[in-house]
């Protein structure tokens, strides 16, 4: 996706380019501040028709809730600062006020039309009485927390701005969950009204995203960002709003070996590697899986084990789920062991692009650049029944998935690792030898070679 990204921003330390997260009257709180990188988007609407006029007490907008000032970012400065912004509430529904930053509807940014839309998708989906993006999301990761006493979350559409070419899409400010002078005190999501239409496809999977983050922030605020943002990917794809979906194809195209899904500084999350692991994961264990993951004491990979064992009868760890995850990319193929390497959410007319092979040479040793959960694919050409021996650099930060492929019939076999080597036997069938390698643990070169 061109649209996320991840600044921290702390005692007015600007720290780069690639996103944003603001400790503002709680220390250590991180914030999930989208962005796209496409300053070109003009998708503002031009409504001569709409004769809602915010200055004009007698304006009927379908909502009971009052006008109000709130804080929000002003994300045109680095460090952004906080600026109060008159709003009015133009939607509502069991679950949701959709307020509209006054200026924005003056300027015709919003229409009521959009603002119904987006009460819709919120509350019903595509169909009248559905389940929309509050149901759906609840469903899978629990109920949002509730500061204020009232059960609806505010969606406040306005302008983020741009900065450096970066325009914004949304984000979840976790300090209106905590008393402070800048501080809403309310369950809310910003969603831009800027660069793209808020009921568009596009930024109402940024709101399932950023949703998301509410309610996980609500049940354990101390989850490790890069799984927090894998939770919300998987919002993404639950919701039906796959706006990260080019970003999936640009992960696989291009990145599988240097883009780790693992990050310690969730700045740095791929999220295309994001959405199409949290789809795999869906396809494969259910919504079930993220319910439990979401909702586990551990963090992070432990999480992920935990979740594993109840959810997975073959066992295994998290490392061996990226393993399996970076086979599905390379097959897609759901005939192949009762369908662990396929995606079924997301069809071939989804997925277009796929990941790049590295041709080996038997005898020759190649070099993988990897980092932790990062992976590479290297291909050997075998014989029927022929027989070899793998041998590794770094065989205790190392774990080998083969993947063979002779008369189009695909076999998986894991090839564990005793001192520096692990060995493969062909099937009977001259064929393609794809190993998938990834690292568990260190950085930098894996070597392999194959004899």
């Amino acid at each position: 996706m061109l649209r996320q990204a991840v600044f921290i921003i702390g005692m007015l330390l600007f720290v780069g380019p690639l996103g944003l997260s603001c400790d503002d009257d709680a220390a250590n709180n991180q914030n999930n501040i989208n962005n796209v990188n496409n300053t070109n988007n003009t998708n503002n609407v031009n409504n001569t028709n709409n004769t809602n006029n915010v200055n004009n007490t007698n304006n009927v907008t379908g909502c009971t809730a009052p006008p109000k000032n709130f804080w929000n970012y002003d994300l045109t400065v680095m460090p952004p600062r906080n600026v109060e912004i008159p709003a009015t509430c133009y939607g509502m529904g069991d679950n949701v006020y959709v307020y509209v930053a006054d200026d924005a509807w003056t300027d015709e940014l919003v229409t009521q039309e959009m603002v119904d839309d987006v009460v819709a998708a919120w509350e019903d989906g595509d169909t009248v009485g559905g389940e929309g993006i509050y149901e759906k999301v609840t469903a899978v990761f629990g109920d949002p927390p509730d500061v204020d006493g009232d059960p609806r979350i505010i969606i406040f559409l306005t302008p983020l701005g741009s900065y450096n070419g970066t325009a914004f899409d949304g984000y979840f400010k976790r300090e209106n969950q905590l008393p402070g002078a800048t501080s809403n005190m309310t369950e809310m999501v910003y969603i831009d009204c800027e660069h793209h239409a808020p009921n568009s496809s596009y930024l109402l999977g940024v709101l399932a995203h950023e949703f998301q983050h509410m309610i996980q922030y609500g049940i354990d605020a101390t989850e490790e960002g890069w799984l927090d943002e894998t939770f919300s990917q998987a919002a993404m794809n639950i919701t039906g709003y796959w706006t990260d979906l080019p970003a999936a194809n640009q992960y696989l195209a291009s990145h599988s070996d240097d883009t780790p899904l693992l990050v310690a500084d969730s700045r740095y999350f791929s999220y295309g590697a994001g959405f199409i692991f949290s789809s795999y994961v869906l396809d494969r264990f259910g919504s079930e899986f993220f319910a439990d993951l979401s909702t586990d004491e551990a963090d992070g990979i432990e999480a992920v084990n935990n979740a594993r064992a109840v959810h997975d009868e073959d066992g295994g760890d998290f490392f061996d789920l990226i393993l399996d995850w970076a086979a599905a990319n390379h097959i897609r193929d759901c005939t192949v062991d009762s369908g662990k390497y396929c995606y079924i959410s997301l069809g071939t007319t989804d997925l277009t692009a796929s990941p790049a092979v590295v041709t080996g040479t038997l005898g020759s040793p190649t070099s993988l650049s990897l980092e932790v959960s990062s992976y590479g694919y290297v291909s050997y050409a075998l014989t029927s029944g022929q027989e070899v021996t793998i041998t590794v650099d770094a065989p205790t930060d190392t774990r080998i998935l083969g993947v063979y492929n002779g008369s189009q019939e695909y076999s998986v076999t894991p090839l564990p690792i005793t001192g520096d080597t692990a060995s493969f036997t062909a099937p009977a069938a001259d064929g393609e030898l794809v190993l998938i390698v990834t690292r568990t643990s260190g950085t930098g070169s894996v070597s392999v070679t194959v004899q």
